[in-house]
């Protein structure tokens, strides 16, 4: 307890760093520190006349001057080097998100390339279209970003449809995967990024996976016939299965077994249920309150009849005021370097750069292949 509240005190962390881990010196504890600069309060010469302006007993004892400075100073630190990661990653994702406006252009040439309606330099495949989503920073044939393209941006990490997953979730190239939806079906269309909605909603641009995948179909073609001896040998041993995965990720199912198979345990599969959304909603929650305590700006608050609903969305509109000012910054940041005619830094390090160069070229060499097959007479088994 302290000793002018009598409130039991908030026990600071202690380091537990094992002695002399990897041969480095062990960390020291709380109270080893705390220790030492009780020691050097009362032995040092410079603290001597300040500290003999004070009555010494109570709460202004030496001991407690020590914990509070030793609190200050590993906690303090810990802290202080929390916010300073906080703000690189923020500058970080700004960094990596105003490409997402190149990966758009990028897309969308793809669709065309694909469909036969233009030629691009260096493009020999499908694959190079994700090869130069890796290294979209570098991509040679793409016009730079300019200030309506930007300003377009800006206001859609400012509005309603702004995903805040988009940029470590999405796969912006993958045609295969955004090319699924349906538009005569009625299911949402889950897997094309919110971006790229918004910038044809907007920008009244075009969705281009209508287009016809004629470069596409035939490259799937010649990496059957590259790779003919596989799914031949594949489709005479492989009995295929047509049964449906049994989906436990999805609640109507998990509580399908326990009805069907473990009826008794159908309470405690409820229970357990509840549990996991309140454990979600704390997680959710705490992350809320940090990102609030963190944004140093006014910040209305709306109106909401669930309440964890307002503050989720206080924290999100919190988030992307942030993250649209750390965006300003990173483009000043990417016209200066155009300006300059530098190049522009990559997010891939040498080695993943090597196997990503070493993939591209393995794909590219086995549609080759598979192209001269074709053109000899030769056909891949079907599936």
């Amino acid at each position: 307890m302290t000793e002018e509240t009598g409130v039991p005190a908030q026990q600071p962390e202690e380091s537990k760093t094992p002695p002399e881990e990897g041969g480095k010196p062990r960390e020291k504890t709380f109270k080893e520190v705390q220790k030492e600069m009780e020691e050097d309060l009362r032995t040092n010469e410079r603290y001597k006349a300040y500290l003999s302006q004070y009555n010494s007993n109570g709460a202004g004892s030496i001991d407690s001057l020590a914990r509070m400075k030793a609190d200050v100073t590993v906690n303090g630190k810990r802290r202080q080097n929390h916010e300073e990661e906080e703000v690189m990653s923020l500058r970080k994702r700004a960094d990596m998100s105003i490409w997402n406006i190149q990966q758009r252009k990028l897309f969308d040439l793809q669709c065309k390339w694909r469909a036969g309606s233009i030629d691009l330099p260096g493009i020999e495949t499908t694959y190079d279209f994700e090869y130069w989503s890796e290294l979209i920073q570098r991509c040679p044939f793409l016009p730079p970003i300019t200030q309506e393209e930007y300003d377009l941006y800006h206001d859609y990490v400012l509005s309603d449809d702004f995903d805040d997953c988009e940029q470590y979730s999405t796969s912006w190239q993958t045609y295969v995967v955004l090319k699924m939806w349906d538009e005569e079906e009625d299911d949402e269309d889950d897997s094309y990024p919110a971006w790229y909605s918004y910038y044809e909603r907007f920008k009244g641009g075009h969705d281009w996976r209508l287009l016809p995948d004629t470069r596409g179909d035939k490259e799937h073609e010649y990496w059957r016939l590259a790779h003919k001896d596989l799914f031949a040998k594949a489709s005479s041993t492989t009995v295929q299965d047509k049964r449906p995965y049994l989906a436990t990720w999805v609640y109507e199912e998990r509580e399908k077994f326990f009805k069907v198979c473990e009826p008794d345990l159908l309470r405690h599969f409820y229970a357990y249920e509840r549990e996991a959304d309140w454990e979600d909603a704390e997680d959710r929650l705490r992350q809320a309150i940090w990102t609030l305590l963190d944004f140093d700006e006014a910040l209305p608050m709306e109106y909401n009849d669930d309440w964890k609903e307002g503050i989720f969305r206080a924290a999100r509109r919190a988030d992307q005021l942030r993250l649209a000012k750390a965006c300003d910054a990173a483009f000043k940041e990417y016209l200066n370097r155009e300006e300059l005619g530098l190049k522009h830094e990559v997010y891939l390090d040498d080695d993943k750069i090597k196997k990503e160069e070493e993939r591209r070229a393995e794909y590219n060499e086995a549609i080759r292949k598979g192209k001269a097959l074709s053109e000899k007479g030769e056909t891949a088994p079907q599936p």
